[in-house]
């Protein structure tokens, strides 16, 4: 269910990104049309004059599509790319009516480098003992290599590729409902090793965190 605050939630977002001094911004769970059209506004407004959102094929009964929403202080590429993942982790909640995937656009700086900008947003897993169930697992691996391939078609020739997401997993391996830290993920090391990626929070926290 939504939270009490999200209005304010929202409406503190732009000055609080911008704090932090960032070029720019990958959102998740942006999923009605008019929330994003305020945050376009509201981003516009302190210097993040660019901005991108297309929702993918695919039929939602709520009619939130993906949610994904990119935003930018430097000119990004109309042309965009956007998938629906095939496989949904958990039937009967709300992951079943959303239209989750990636989107793809790029971004071109003042030095004339060119970035391959990816957000995306998986389907969450029953992660506590409790709840665990196998098949969402294997649905989320599906998820990942539908990623991964989505990636390899459209950024072959570049060097220079950046993905982000709301993941809704963790890098260490899930057993029966319990994280273990001796070994990785499946879908973490397969998105590492498959896209030649480097993991910049753990480069940045070290291997001690575990989302």
């Amino acid at each position: 269910n939504p939270a009490d605050d999200l209005n304010e939630r929202f409406s503190k977002l732009p000055a609080a990104v911008s704090a932090l001094g960032v070029d720019v911004v990958l959102l998740q769970e942006v999923w009605r049309d008019s929330r994003a059209e305020e945050l376009e506004k509201a981003f516009a407004n302190i210097g993040y004059r660019y901005s991108v959102r297309k929702d993918g094929p695919g039929f939602s009964i709520l009619g939130l599509g993906n949610g994904l929403l990119i935003i930018s202080k430097w000119p990004l590429d109309p042309q965009l790319k956007v998938m629906t993942f095939q496989k949904v982790t958990r039937f009967g909640d709300s992951h079943f009516f959303m239209n989750k995937g990636a989107l793809k656009t790029s971004v071109k700086l003042e030095d004339g480098l060119s970035i391959d900008l990816y957000v995306t947003h998986l389907g969450a897993v029953s992660g506590t003992a409790d709840h665990f169930d196998e098949e969402h697992v294997k649905a989320a691996f599906e998820q990942t290599r539908e990623l991964a391939q989505f990636i390899e078609e459209n950024s072959a020739a570049s060097l220079n590729v950046v993905l982000t997401g709301d993941f809704n997993q963790n890098p260490w391996i899930l057993k029966n409902g319990v994280f273990e830290k001796s070994e990785n993920n499946p879908w973490y090391r397969y998105l590492i090793d498959e896209l030649s990626l480097t993991d910049s929070y753990k480069q940045i926290h070290g291997d001690t965190s575990t989302a």
